[in-house]
Order: structure tokens, then sequence, then C-alpha cells
């Protein structure tokens, strides 16, 4: 699904899921939003990073949750999505998985020439095909492949968000761009699983947005949005949702608290041909 697929698909599934598994979805799916209109390579992967750790992290060990995650993803896969992705996408798999660079060995030792990093990271590479071609045929252990998988995007993920890489630089374009592609393939997948699924233990959202129960418009400009935001909201009541004219950065962020505090609506941001931004508000 795209990303649009993946939002209508949410929010037409989304009244009797809980407040945790909501905000969760909701904030990998903002992220997702954000990547499939990014032109960059870097904020695109730094977007779907994002994007799929909102959907397992708890805000302080994410990695060491990974594995457990995928698995809880595979149980509940009963229409083995991700597995006939795995199989299917054989090509872009063995592709990504040869990629010497994103194998911590080919970094330990600087000092040596990249021939024979390339070389050490081979053994790794040829494991990594191996356990492949095993899958391929048995069809089990998906788990563990797809750990495999993004255990190598986390290597590039550390050099790009720890600042051991320069920005919008040529040297590793290529593994930025697999990773992506690998991304870009995974997310909306694992995403739609879990909407399917969301009574499993998906643990706990960390840092809830804190609700303001009353809001008090000071200046006259918060005053005129505020009456604003009353009589959109009785359309939002009546219909549905809404759609905003386009509005100033102040003012969203205006309508923003107004709508948190009230604790019963969404908003999608939509933009006009001339790059305006309005919001569409509907009720959760």
């Amino acid at each position: 699904m795209t990303y649009y697929e993946l939002k209508k698909y949410f929010d037409a599934n989304k009244n009797n899921m809980s407040f945790d598994f909501k905000l969760r979805i909701h904030r990998a799916l903002s992220w997702s939003q954000g990547a499939d209109t990014e032109t960059r390579i870097d904020e695109k992967l730094i977007k779907l990073w994002i994007s799929f750790n909102a959907l397992y992290g708890s805000g302080f060990t994410e990695f060491s949750e990974l594995n457990n995650f995928l698995g809880s993803v595979i149980a509940v896969d009963k229409d083995k999505m991700l597995k006939t992705v795995l199989l299917e996408k054989s090509n872009m798999i063995k592709n990504f998985i040869s990629i010497p660079e994103l194998y911590d060995v080919f970094w330990k030792d600087e000092k040596e020439t990249r021939e024979e990093r390339e070389r050490k990271a081979s053994v790794l590479v040829e494991r990594n095909k191996a356990k492949y071609i095993e899958f391929i045929k048995s069809g089990e252990d998906a788990d563990k492949l797809l750990f495999e998988l993004f255990d190598l995007i986390y290597l590039l993920r550390n050099q790009v968000f720890h600042g051991s890489a320069t920005y919008e630089s040529e040297e590793n374009v290529d593994s930025k761009q697999k990773c992506i592609e690998i991304l870009e393939l995974f997310i909306p997948i694992i995403i739609e699983i879990m909407i399917n699924n969301p009574d499993a233990n998906w643990h706990e959202v960390k840092y809830k947005p804190i609700r303001n129960e009353k809001f008090n418009p000071q200046t006259k400009e918060e005053k005129n949005v505020a009456q604003d935001v009353h009589g959109w909201l009785k359309k939002v009541d009546k219909d549905g949702e809404y759609k905003t004219p386009p509005l100033s950065k102040e003012k969203r962020r205006i309508v923003y608290i107004i709508l948190e505090g009230k604790g019963i609506y969404t908003t999608e941001k939509y933009y006009t041909n001339d790059g305006q931004e309005g919001l569409i508000i509907k009720k959760k």
C-alpha cells in the first residue's frame, strides 16, 4: 500500500484500537508521509528509519527490542505477507546483503586496504546468502532473515545518526539507496499487518503527548483562530471532516493546541497548487 492507502485503511479501522496503538501507528505514518514526498536521499533515509522505529521502539533500548518485534509481526502475519515478499523480491534482497560496507567487520580495521576489508566482509555476505537460499527452500526463520536485513540497515543508520557520514556525500549513496528500497518495501507491509492485529502485544508507547484540557486564547489572532476552529468543529461533527483554508504556521500551531486539548480530533496536512498548507480535520 502507498502512504495514502495506508492512512485511509488506518482511519477506517481505528475506532476499536487502544490509544497507545493508534499513537504508535499515527507516528509511524506521519514519518512515512514525510519520506513519501522527500527527494533528498539523506532526509528520506532518516524519515523512513524513524517511521520504522516508531513501530517498535519504547524510547530507550529500541535495537534490543527489534528481534522480538519482528518475531511478533511474523507470528500474527496469518496471510504470510512478509514471507511472500521475501521470496518474491529475491534479486533486491540478494543485492542488498551483498554490500560489504553494511557489515561491521568492514569497518573494524580502517588501516586495511579496501580489498582486505571486502575479503573479510565476504565471509558474512556468503553466510547471509546461504541463509537466504535455505529460507527459499524451507520458508522457515523469516524473522531471523528480516532481522539480518534490518541489522545491516542499522549500521548505516548509526553512521548517519551519529555523525559518521557527511551530509549529501556521494561516498555511500548506493548503500543509502538500497537501504531506502528495503525500508520502503517492508514498512508499509508491517504497518498493514499491525493494523490488522491491533490487540497483539505491541507494548506501551513512550513520550505520550501532554493534553491541554483547556485553551485560553490571549492574543487577537488566537481568539480569531479559536472562533474559526469552533465553527470548523461543528462541521466536522456534522460531516465527519472539514478542510480548512490555507493556514500560516502560527495559525496551524494554535489549531493543534486547541484540538489536542479536546482529544477527539485528528489532522492531516494538505497542500494547495501554489504550496500553501492547510489541514483536514477529522474525528478519531
